[in-house]
């Protein structure tokens, strides 16, 4: 069994790979500037949060 970090962990990664999956699927000419920089935003700290917290726990 995973540990409840571990568990939130993957989570985090696979919600991450999800928006990026999106943000590769529209014509980047069609996004507004904010609303991209916030998504690529959102998944750095996804990602981030994600490799402190295995750096933590392993």
């Amino acid at each position: 069994m995973r540990s409840p970090e571990i568990q939130s962990v993957l989570y985090q990664l696979w919600e991450a790979e999800s928006i990026t999956e999106i943000i590769t699927k529209v014509d980047a000419e069609k996004i507004d500037p904010v609303t991209f920089q916030t998504a690529i935003r959102n998944v750095h700290k996804l990602i981030l949060d994600s490799v402190m917290t295995l750096e933590e726990e392993l």
